[in-house]
């Protein structure tokens, strides 16, 4: 039986920093560094085909089971073996992904587990996640699918989590536990449908979700509803192929003076939902 250890790890993800072509002023003695990250399951991950990882955060990373990460420096920018590194580096992943994003807040399983990335359910002691949040603790939200019963579910959405100083933190119960269950109706039914003949309070905590303020793919949405605001208070409408606006102020257009905007997104372009009605059965969410 092949185990971790013998499977094959793949390079899935490579980026290079390069303090020469910053933005912002750098330090002759900066390095760059090469950010690699390995993966022996790829194949069977639900991150992954979202174009996502659970290593790639630069603050909430969370160590997958079946993935590596390390990180190479170069020598100093200011010495003769920088360009050299460089250089060796970007031909040599040339061809690896660099397009992947950090994970989207919503569960997914990844083998034989179930990446469950909700703020502060790891902090539960009863439910077997690999890393425990909480003070000065690094969380770890993947949970083995053989614990993702109906009892520790109904645990999940029973518990409620305290703040350092005292006192429960309220937005638990009253965002998470609803954005999980939702997702779980979504992506997992049949788990869901046992579980609310065990525990009534899922369907009506679902029933009662809005959609309004999740992301979502533009083109799986309505047509004709609703109003999408863009940074600069402008109002667009999505036709179905458009994106038109009629009081936008681009910032990107060569002239501020025109009456219709009309954009063409790609299949990939991501919204925020304004409108429950905007929603339908093929709406492919991404929070």
């Amino acid at each position: 039986m092949e185990t971790l250890k013998t499977k094959e790890f793949k390079i899935i993800y490579v980026s290079i920093y390069r303090p020469d072509k910053s933005c912002f002023k750098t330090s002759k003695r900066e390095k760059a560094k090469c950010k690699i990250i390995e993966c022996c399951n790829s194949e069977n991950c639900g991150l992954y085909k979202r174009s996502q990882c659970s290593w790639i955060n630069a603050f909430s990373w969370q160590a997958c089971p079946y993935g590596k990460f390390h990180e190479e420096e170069s020598p100093s920018r200011n010495t003769k073996g920088y360009s050299k590194w460089v250089s060796e580096r970007e031909t040599i992943y040339k061809d690896v992904r660099f397009d992947f994003k950090s994970y989207s807040d919503i569960l997914t399983i990844v083998g034989e587990y179930i990446f469950l990335p909700y703020s502060h359910m790891t902090n539960n002691e009863n439910i077997p996640f690999l890393g425990r949040g909480g003070v000065f603790m690094k969380e770890n939200c993947f949970l083995p699918m053989n614990s993702f019963t109906v009892n520790n579910i109904i645990n999940i959405c029973e518990f409620k989590p305290y703040a350092m100083m005292g006192g429960e933190i309220k937005s638990y119960q009253e965002k998470q536990i609803p954005k999980f269950l939702t997702h779980l109706s979504e992506i997992m039914p049949d788990i869901f449908a046992e579980l609310c003949k065990n525990y009534d309070r899922a369907n009506e905590i679902v029933k009662n979700y809005s959609y309004v303020g999740r992301k979502a793919l533009l083109n799986t949405l309505n047509s004709k509803i609703g109003k999408f605001i863009d940074i600069h208070g402008g109002e667009w409408v999505w036709d179905g192929k458009y994106l038109v606006s009629y009081n936008s102020k681009a910032i990107f257009m060569i002239t501020g003076e025109f009456s219709e905007l009309r954009l063409k997104p790609n299949e990939n372009c991501i919204v925020t939902i304004s409108d429950n009605l905007q929603v339908n059965e093929n709406t492919k969410f991404l929070s």
